[in-house]
């Protein structure tokens, strides 16, 4: 008997767990992402096993997309007014031949590793993977493979678009000012065609006093042959972007560990000795009655109580240690993470400098020397910054350690205590110098810090986002000796870079990242203007009767590219338009539907086409809802899953030139091109989703708490014969 065409078969039945609104499978895993109603985003195991979640938030999912390598999913959300997410993997083939020009990036072959953070994690995806670990400069996997290249497509509420390479790299951002007094919707639908020469995109515009239930669609295409021109350059620019942004990432992670390592104990005993000096005679401070105790090894009876009832012996000794400790782990972070990602940034904005440079290649990418050098000035402020921190931790250091010992010693002789063989040794002179310093800088008032009065700790206002309290003047080195002497300033010559004297790590490391955000910023301005506007059509009126309108005509909207050309369907009541647009920018258009489909032997009549979604290079895949039958139906509406194989719907001569807007009145029945139909029974359908690589199906219930999960190829079952011999 010959065998049967493979079809749909289904594999189980799930509850979701809540009201699922949308889902979305990764083309490279057996993994469905969803969001729910209440905000959060899961990600479930064909076995529907929980790998991933996020919490649920205020602001609602309204799209998901996974990258075309299955390795990123893409979040929208409504406070960020996306409408739509699309990711577009750029097809080599459709692309003009290469002229030749080849970039790649040699960090790695020139750059020493990054030391991994304590806080450093692995992706999702690699974990799922198990694959190698993921290298710290690379923390959210933003790097661009020098393979192929991507872009996610971005749609708002507003009716703009957004192109983003790998989706971190923004690139172009397009807002359709000739029809803007016509007022602009959300996004539907948007596509590039596989050789970047074409965007496309569709505005819902929801009519005022409908109760957002109807609107009206119009369908925007732009020329933008200048990606296919620039493809490789933007490649290269995000593969930097991504080093750039990682690197970042890097050091605001350090700066966070940084601010957690450092303890401000200290406050407790500014506390004390302010307490302490209110009670001292108009004149005379705590500095004054440590000096002499220090010179003359005499205590006033008030100092005596101080320093052995309020700070304690025990605490001046747990006190120092802890300081020292703090210190040291922060100088850790300078040395080690924070110097070797300076090392590493310069690099790559060395790189941006080539790249600003290289006119010819890179012009009409908008990035400019004066962009580049204004993060390197950035850089080279926030590096000499760090250098500071660096001495004041030292100095720091040094001077607490002493001080604290010598005060420790002390406090036990005035109570009469013995002193550990390690502290028995008189200071040295070196050691007599530094806390006669420390008792004139560090406890003398602070006249610019409300909240202390002594200056007790230097470290921790470089650690928070506010101007320096108060600097130590430090020693000059050769090169700033020859500088002064010389009359040179950072304003006067190119590549000198000078400090800024009262703010913060912190404040420095937001004005490196402003100025790298603004450099990169100027791709996204300089790429949308080249952009060419080549149609704006209105399509049709569509309405619905329950559920969100803009979630409906989104189930029943999309792009595909075929021969060349690009099609377009939208809804139109209970059928499909499609509109198809040529090389030769003629426009025709057919309205499809569908009566009767022989394969599901069901009778003739009005099949309503609930969702239409991309499955593979060749075929579209439908769900349907079925006319009512009498027997066996219940008054319930019966659902059925079928595939659609676009060579003979392209083929079929229907096709009829439009103008500026689509009016198509006959329609052509496409049941019999229906393949691998399956009943999906009395089961009320919302949506579905599809994976074509996988050939796996998904449809979800209306009500959002039952998911079926199906094979789409899967072959039926042949009771095997086996010969006995």
């Amino acid at each position: 008997m010959e065998n049967e065409a493979p079809g749909y078969r289904q594999r189980a039945e799930k509850s979701t767990g809540g009201d699922m609104t949308l889902m979305q499978w990764s083309p490279t895993m057996d993994l469905l992402a969803a969001a729910y109603a209440d905000h959060s985003v899961v990600l479930n195991r064909l076995s529907w096993r929980k790998v991933w979640a996020t919490p649920p938030v205020e602001a609602p999912c309204t799209a998901l997309a996974w990258r075309p390598d299955g390795r990123v999913l893409a979040v929208g959300r409504s406070d960020g007014t996306v409408s739509l997410l699309q990711w577009i993997a750029l097809d080599e083939g459709e692309m003009n031949p290469s002229d030749g020009a080849s970039y790649s990036d040699d960090a790695q072959t020139f750059l020493p590793p990054l030391p991994a953070l304590e806080a450093s994690t692995v992706g999702l995806t690699e974990k799922l993977e198990n694959s190698e670990q993921v290298h710290p400069r690379d923390p959210k996997l933003m790097k661009t493979p020098h393979s192929s290249m991507n872009l996610l497509v971005i749609g708002d509420e507003l009716g703009r678009v957004h192109l983003c390479v790998a989706g971190v790299f923004l690139i172009a951002s397009y807002e359709n000012h000739t029809h803007q007094q016509q007022g602009s919707g959300p996004v539907v639908v948007a596509d590039l065609s596989p050789d970047l020469r074409r965007l496309l995109w569709v505005v819902l515009t929801q009519e005022e006093g409908e109760s957002h239930k109807r609107g009206t669609l119009s369908v925007r295409m732009l020329g933008t042959h200048v990606l296919a021109r620039v493809h490789r350059e933007l490649q290269y620019v995000a593969v930097v972007f991504g080093q750039v942004v990682s690197l970042m990432e890097y050091m605001s992670s350090t700066l966070k560990l940084m601010h957690e390592g450092w303890e401000d104990t200290l406050a407790l005993m500014d506390s004390k000795l302010a307490n302490y000096t209110s009670t001292l005679p108009e004149g005379r401070s705590v500095a004054d009655e440590l000096l002499v105790l220090l010179a003359c090894g005499r205590a006033s009876q008030g100092l005596q109580s101080f320093l052995i009832d309020d700070l304690t012996a025990k605490g001046v000794k747990k006190l120092g240690a802890s300081m020292e400790l703090s210190y040291t782990n922060i100088r850790r972070y300078v040395v080690n993470h924070l110097s070797s990602a300076i090392q590493h940034l310069q690099y790559h904005l060395g790189e941006l400098m080539g790249v600003a440079r290289w006119t010819d290649r890179f012009g009409h990418l908008g990035i400019t020397e004066s962009a580049v050098y204004e993060c390197m000035s950035c850089l080279g402020t926030f590096a000499l910054k760090a250098n500071e921190l660096l001495f004041c931790i030292d100095d720091s250091l040094h001077s607490i350690k002493v001080f604290f010992a010598w005060l420790y010693v002390v406090i036990l002789k005035l109570s009469s205590e013995t002193v550990p063989e390690g502290h028995k040794e008189s200071l040295s002179l070196d050691h007599l110098r530094l806390v006669v310093d420390f008792l004139r800088k560090r406890l003398t008032k602070a006249s610019h810090n409300e909240s202390r009065m002594f200056n007790l700790e230097l470290v921790g206002q470089y650690l928070v986002n506010e101007d320096l309290k108060y600097v130590e003047e430090k020693p000059q080195s050769f090169w700033d000796k020859l500088t002064r002497e010389a009359g040179m300033n950072a304003e006067q010559v190119p590549w000198m870079f000078g400090p800024s004297q009262q703010k913060s790590l912190v404040q420095l490391f937001s004005s490196l990242h402003k100025s790298i955000d603004d450099a990169f910023g100027l791709t996204a301005a300089s790429i949308g203007s080249r952009f060419t506007p080549e149609i704006h059509l209105d399509l049709s009126h569509v309405g619905t009767e329950t559920g969100s309108l803009l979630r409906t005509v989104q189930n029943v909207t999309g792009v595909f590219a075929y021969g060349g050309e690009t099609f377009l369907y939208f809804p139109e009541e209970t059928d499909l338009v499609i509109v198809r647009y040529g090389e030769n920018r003629a426009v025709h258009c057919s309205k499809i539907l569908v009566r009767s489909v022989p394969a599901l032997q069901r009778q003739e009549g009005e099949y309503h086409i609930c969702h239409m979604t991309w499955y593979d290079a060749e075929t579209l895949s439908l769900l349907v809802r079925c006319p009512h039958e009498d027997e066996g139906d219940g008054n319930r509406p019966v659902y059925a899953v079928a595939q659609l194989p676009i060579a003979p719907l392209v083929a079929m001569e229907m096709w009829e030139e439009t103008g500026d807007r689509i009016n198509s009145a006959v329609g052509v029945d496409i049941g019999a091109l229906l393949t691998q139909a399956h009943m999906l029974g009395v089961f009320s359908s919302r949506c579905f989703a599809v994976n074509g690589n996988r050939k796996l199906a998904a449809v979800l219930s209306s009500n959002g708490r039952t998911i079926k999960l199906f094979d789409t190829e899967a072959e039926e079952d042949i009771e095997e014969v086996e010969e006995v011999t």
